[in-house]
């Protein structure tokens, strides 16, 4: 080549497009470099960070993050991603999950839905004196886990004039679908358990007038009486704060709000929640309403991994030899977000004695208010 003139061409010289003539004798097999990464030599530390960039480098991923802090139960779970293909799988899965939510609720979901059966509440505490008394199953389901509440027990009494005491007893059914698209998100075998228990305080701060609605707060609080490691609870206090408004117009009633939760536990979100609810008495004997309710993203250690809105039908049949006695039934399904179905069955019961019933029985000539009240 030292022969050769140095003609350049695009400023590449000649010889290089020149074919090879004279090839040396070469003793096979030519033994490469292996090309191997030193991850043995990498801290844990440095290997996930290097995990999470290479996985957030692929097309398909919309969202990774490190699971867990170091000391917490990670079940062997280092990153959390989150792929593309999630929407295509909650269309597959809604009517799975609405069988699934059937079979659960006989047998009775870490709810935070409030004025049975409905998700909405109303602002009207149990009268002075009264109580009320609901045995009652519930369901919410999502792709990412089936929760059911059930058998669950709810009493309300009248503490003080336009005061409520509130408590839920609640055993309940965590059932992840162990779907991997959701991962670390609804993994784990189905747990029955007690739940985490719910206490509260309705209180109506202004009357209901002739053109200004009912306006009362609910703040509950939810106390870790259920096993977090199995799903069965939050294993920290967390709070429900609501504010809800009710307006009567002759059959109809309107109540609404909007509230605020708040949940200090890892994998657990804060979030606002609303809801709209508009029921008519149609007789003596029944009432069917319908509502409009929408939350927040509850995090990736809920069911409710995203926001959603749900649109629910319902009511209360009155038993006529029975007037303080009532079933209650609702079910709904997710209209916009993250595919969701709710569901709510069960009895309620009411009693006390007005001042001026001194000489009837607990039931005789007491003509039982408007369904009020909560649940888990």
């Amino acid at each position: 080549m030292v022969d050769e003139p140095l003609l350049e061409i695009d400023g590449v010289p000649t010889w290089l497009e020149t074919p090879v003539t004279d090839v040396p004798p070469t003793s096979p097999p030519v033994q490469s470099r292996p090309q191997v990464l030193p991850l043995n030599e990498l801290s844990w530390e440095h290997f996930e960070r290097l995990c999470l960039r290479y996985v957030r480098s692929r097309a398909s991923v919309v969202m990774t993050q490190l699971y867990g802090i170091r000391g917490q139960k990670q079940h062997g779970i280092d990153l959390y991603v989150r792929l593309t293909e999630p929407t295509l799988m909650n269309a597959r899965l809604s009517w799975v999950t609405a069988a699934l939510l059937f079979l659960v609720i006989l047998t009775g979901s870490k709810l935070w839905a409030q004025g049975p059966p409905y998700q909405t509440d109303d602002p009207v505490p149990v009268d002075l004196h009264h109580y009320e008394f609901y045995i009652f199953g519930s369901a919410d389901g999502t792709p990412v886990e089936m929760d059911s509440s059930g058998p669950a027990f709810e009493f309300n009494w009248g503490a003080l004039p336009r005061v409520q005491v509130h408590a839920i007893l609640p055993w309940g059914v965590a059932a992840p679908l162990n779907n991997p698209v959701y991962l670390p998100s609804g993994s784990g075998p189905t747990e029955f358990g007690l739940t985490d228990m719910e206490l509260g305080v309705k209180i109506a701060f202004i009357k209901e007038g002739k053109y200004v609605p009912q306006i009362g707060s609910f703040t509950m609080f939810e106390m870790p009486t259920g096993n977090a490691d199995k799903g069965l609870g939050v294993g920290k206090v967390w709070y429900k704060l609501p504010i809800w408004l009710q307006k009567n117009v002759g059959a109809w009633t309107f109540d609404g709000g909007a509230g605020y939760e708040v949940v200090p536990q890892t994998g657990y979100r804060n979030f606002f929640y609303t809801g709209w609810l508009v029921k008519k008495k149609l007789n003596d004997r029944l009432e069917l309403g319908a509502e409009v309710f929408a939350h927040g993203r509850e995090g990736i250690a809920a069911p409710q991994t995203e926001a959603s809105s749900l649109v629910d039908v319902g009511g209360y049949y009155h038993f006529k030899q029975h007037p303080g006695q009532q079933f209650l039934f609702c079910y709904g399904h997710s209209v916009a977000g993250q595919t969701e179905n709710y569901a709510y069955v069960g009895m309620y019961w009411t009693w006390g004695k007005d001042k001026d019933d001194k000489k009837e029985g607990p039931n005789e000539g007491y003509v039982p208010k408007q369904l009020n009240g909560s649940t888990f």
